[in-house]
């Protein structure tokens, strides 16, 4: 996928951070991915490509390290465009900023 993915992913995250992921524009600190979602996604990529080339003989490239599939994506770049169109918040802890009235006064 390659270069491609870049362009993409361009422009997902000005999109994602413009959303009502966490309300308001800039009303959150960051985003971590929940670990269920990072394993499932893990499992899945892991699974797809253990029947690739690159797992299954036949092709060597940077794709590979000692045996084991690095690359990061298993699919096509039209599946990578769909999956990432949208954002589901349930994957990811966002953690909000504290307005300011709610925080802690030294």
């Amino acid at each position: 996928m390659g270069c491609k993915r870049i362009l993409l992913s361009s422009n997902y995250f000005p999109a994602l951070s413009m959303s009502t992921v966490a309300g308001e524009p800039g009303a959150y600190l960051g985003m971590e991915v929940r670990p269920r979602a990072y394993d499932e996604f893990r499992a899945e990529t892991r699974r797809r490509l253990s029947t690739s080339v690159w797992a299954t003989g036949g092709c060597t490239s940077w794709y590979t390290h000692g045996g084991k599939v690095t690359n990061n994506w298993p699919g096509l770049m039209s599946e990578y465009r769909r999956r990432t169109r949208s954002f589901d918040v349930d994957n990811y802890h966002v953690q909000h900023e504290v307005p300011a009235q709610q925080g802690i006064s030294a």
